[in-house]
């Protein structure tokens, strides 16, 4: 260490240090850029060189008059978090609750990523063999539909589908959710969930606990890699019932489900999904009041009564006048004293940019959540089918990443906590007494119907033709299970048959009428039929 210290002096002594500090070496720098004169020291003049010389391969680098008004910063992510994460929260709260965009944006969210069936549930348990298990997935699926269809909330007032709707909600709108797993016997299956408010995780609690790296990061306590070891959170009466007043309550981190999307390495905390338009939101907001408060004024036909300069009255300094004011009625003519004349106020409002200046930031604002401008605004009176057809497919893309996202974060480990306490309580009598052997399961979101059924109808039999996809896959881009249709389908026919009727839809007797004819011989194989097809075509030609 000295060594290094001694190394730094001689270095120090052997260096023309630059004069002033870090804001003064800045500004006389910037007047030599601007002006190639001032009392610049050569260091700094080299160093403002040399800066704009890397700054010239980017445009994007370059510090100009144009570019003096971006204010940036590199920080970690929990320090640009910090600051700012009270205000925001509360700032996207607020337009939650009055912009109806941001309401038909939450509308969206929750029908596109949750819907109003919730996820469809296949355990997928198999046996030695790997044929699954039809009697356990079975017993498996029942049970678990019970419980999500009992009031899984510990207050008794939500079940499944309906706390999954409050918390993705409230990941969007605060940024971040948290959910508590809570195991007792009064609780249907033994185990309940309860929902963890984001101003109750403290986030102005953060200090490093001991040298092995751990630390509390606003409020989540955090081991030497980052992962969550414990919650920090606010036992306050105001917000959770029931709450004695505790203060800081510390909950391990295998009670909570923490959900946030990561936007950075080392992420502690969420940021309102709102973050990005919340400002446009605003803006959109204001001048809409404006133009409103501009037409209703208009629609008053205000104005002003002047005088002549003859008839004016004479006004001393000091004089205590008020000015009279003029109630004008519908349908009625006011008459004016002699020297007066009523000069019109017409704000002319909405202007006549008001929809293109409007239906820009509303295109602004669905690039920000991710939607279509459609979708946002519910205008489609631009809109052709083609346009729509792009626009849907990739809002939908967007609309799957977050279904992927709500089954690691919610759905799976909810499950994993339901079948341990199944088995705790003997709702689940299963042989080997071990959950985790049970754990397999496949969710199935929602899905969306064709922008163009017909021709869509038409790839999809192409593709099973081809051999390029399986009704399986067909059936959960529908948002179903495949299964399930065909025991319905099964269930359909048998009730048919015991009433002797056809449910077919003639497709039977094209089938065979098909098979009869030469086009229709062949060995099964849509490949082979084909070019016994064309062979046909050809020998009659």
């Amino acid at each position: 260490m000295s060594a290094q210290r001694s190394t730094a002096g001689v270095g120090a002594s052997t260096t023309q240090q630059p004069r002033g500090n870090r804001f003064q070496r800045a500004a006389r720098a910037a007047i030599a850029e601007l002006f190639g004169s001032g009392p610049v020291s050569p260091t700094a003049t080299q160093t403002s060189r040399d800066r704009s010389i890397a700054r010239g391969a980017w445009q994007g680098a370059d510090t100009s008059r144009f570019t003096l008004d971006w204010r940036t910063g590199n920080a970690s992510a929990d320090n640009d978090i910090r600051g700012a994460l009270a205000v925001l929260r509360s700032r996207a709260r607020d337009l939650a609750r009055n912009n109806p965009y941001i309401e038909r944006y939450l509308g969206l969210l929750n029908t596109n990523v949750i819907s109003s069936d919730g996820f469809g549930h296949q355990p997928q348990v198999r046996g030695n063999g790997g044929k699954l298990e039809k009697g356990i997935n079975d017993e498996l699926k029942a049970q678990f539909k019970k419980w999500t269809e009992s009031t899984v909330s510990v207050d008794g007032k939500l079940d499944f589908l309906g706390f999954q709707s409050l918390q993705l909600e409230a990941a969007a709108v605060d940024g971040e959710s948290f959910t508590r797993r809570i195991i007792g016997r009064q609780f249907p299956h033994g185990l309940g969930l309860q929902p963890i408010d984001a101003d109750l995780v403290a986030e102005t609690v953060s200090r490093t606990l001991n040298r092995d790296g751990a630390e509390v990061r606003m409020g989540v306590e955090i081991d030497a890699f980052g992962s969550p070891v414990a919650y920090h959170c606010w036992d306050w009466p105001d917000y959770t019932p029931g709450s004695q007043g505790r203060g800081l309550q510390r909950y391990p981190a295998s009670e909570m489900l923490h959900h946030y999307r990561m936007r950075r390495a080392h992420q502690t905390r969420g940021v309102t999904w709102l973050a990005r338009t919340m400002v446009d939101v605003q803006d959109v907001a204001g001048y809409d009041e404006a133009v409103i408060l501009g037409a209703r004024a208009g629609a008053n036909q205000l104005g002003f009564v002047e005088w002549s300069d003859a008839a004016a009255p004479i006004v001393n300094p000091g004089d205590d006048r008020t000015p009279r004011k003029y109630e004008l009625n519908p349908a009625t003519v006011t008459e004016l004293d002699p020297g007066q004349h009523f000069n019109g106020f017409d704000p002319s409002q909405p202007h006549a940019v008001y929809s293109d200046f409007t239906r820009t930031i509303l295109r602004r604002m669905a690039s920000g959540l991710g939607i279509s401008y459609e979708s946002l605004s519910n205008d489609l009176s631009a809109a052709n089918y083609s346009s729509a057809r792009v626009g849907l497919m990739i809002e939908r893309e967007l609309w799957k990443l977050l279904q992927k996202w709500w089954v690691r974060s919610m759905l799976h480990p909810v499950y994993q906590s339901w079948l341990e306490t199944a088995f705790l309580t003997g709702v689940l009598d299963l042989p080997g007494g071990d959950w985790r052997q049970y754990a397999a399961v496949k969710w199935v979101p929602r899905g969306w119907p064709w922008v163009d059924p017909k021709n869509d109808v038409e790839a999809s039999e192409k593709e099973l033709a081809l051999g390029l996809n399986s009704h399986t896959r067909l059936a959960q881009e529908r948002g179903r299970d495949f299964y399930e249709l065909l025991e319905e389908r099964a269930a359909e026919q048998e009730a048919a048959d015991t009433a002797g009727v056809s449910i077919d839809g003639g497709a039977a007797a094209a089938a065979a009428a098909v098979a009869a004819s030469p086009f229709g011989k062949g060995t099964g194989n849509p490949g082979k039929n084909d070019k016994a097809s064309e062979d046909s075509a050809g020998d009659e030609g």
